[in-house]
C-alpha cells in the first residue's frame, strides 16, 4: 500500500463516498456490488502541501494577520493633513453622490403644453385622413354602383329594342337608296341585298331597284329579323 502521509484515498464516483479524512485500513477491499473503478482512475492521490504541513500553514496565517494589524495601525497614526485631505475627499464624494441622486427637474409647463399641442395636431391630422379615406371609398362605391346600374339599363334597353316589333314595309319597285331609307325609318336593322342577276354586288344603290323581299309587306316582325332583298340594275330591266 502506498505511504499514507503523502497520499490520500480517492474513491471513484461510482463508489459510496466515505467520511471526510477516512483512509482504508490494512486488508480492506471494496464491496463487489460497487463495481470496478473507471479505467485509469487513481485510488490514491498525492496530498496537497497545506494538508501535509498544517502547522506551518497555521503559523503563516498568524504572521499575515500580524502584518495587517501593523499596517492598519500605521494608517491610524497619520498626521492631521492626511485626515483633513480625507475629509475633503469624503465631502466632495458626498456632494457628487447627492447630485447624482437628486431627481431630474420636471418638464416646464411650456414643454408640457407644446407636447399636448403636438399630440392634438397629430390626432386631428389622423382624423382628417380617416374622414378623407372614408369619403373617397364611399364615392368610389357610388361610382361603381352607378356604372353598374347604367350598364344594366343599357342592356335592358337593348333587349327591349331587339324585341320591338314593326310592320314590314313594301320595298318592291323602289330604288335601293329609297328602300334603304324606308327600312331604316321603321327601325329594321338586319336588311341586305342577298340576290342579284349574275351575282353582282350593288355599288350605287341609286342604279338598282328592289324586285323582291323575303318577308311580305305588312308582316309584324322584330327589328332584328333577317330580311333578304332581290335587286336588279335599272339598265338590265
Amino acid at each position: 500500500m502506498p505511504h499514507r502521509p503523502l497520499l490520500r484515498f480517492n474513491p471513484p464516483p461510482n463508489w459510496p463516498q466515505p467520511p471526510k479524512g477516512w483512509t482504508p485500513p490494512a486488508g480492506w477491499v471494496p464491496e463487489p456490488e460497487w463495481g470496478d473503478p473507471p479505467v485509469g482512475w487513481p485510488l490514491w492521490v498525492r496530498r496537497s502541501w497545506v494538508s501535509r504541513h498544517k502547522f506551518l500553514t497555521g503559523a503563516g496565517s498568524l504572521f499575515v494577520v500580524f502584518l495587517l494589524l501593523c499596517v492598519i495601525g500605521s494608517f491610524g497614526s497619520g498626521d492631521s493633513t492626511s485626515s483633513s485631505s480625507s475629509s475633503v475627499v469624503d465631502a466632495a464624494a458626498t456632494r457628487t453622490i447627492k447630485a447624482s441622486a437628486s431627481p431630474s427637474p420636471s418638464p416646464s409647463s411650456a414643454d408640457k403644453a407644446a407636447a399636448e399641442k403636438a399630440a392634438a395636431d397629430k390626432a386631428a391630422k389622423d382624423k382628417a385622413a380617416a374622414v378623407k379615406a372614408a369619403a373617397e371609398k364611399k364615392a368610389a362605391a357610388a361610382k361603381a354602383a352607378a356604372a353598374k346600374k347604367a350598364a344594366a339599363a343599357k342592356k335592358a334597353a337593348a333587349a327591349k329594342a331587339a324585341n320591338r316589333r314593326v310592320t314590314m314595309p313594301d320595298l318592291v319597285g323602289l330604288k335601293l337608296n329609297i328602300a334603304d331609307y324606308a327600312w331604316s325609318n321603321v327601325g329594321l336593322t338586319n336588311v341586305s341585298v342577298c340576290r342579284t342577276p349574275g351575282g353582282s354586288v350593288p355599288l350605287w344603290f341609286s342604279h338598282w331597284r328592289v324586285i323582291g323581299q323575303s318577308v311580305p309587306a305588312g308582316t309584324r316582325i322584330k327589328v332584328g329579323t333577317e330580311v333578304c332583298l332581290d335587286a336588279m340594275k335599272d339598265s338590265d330591266m
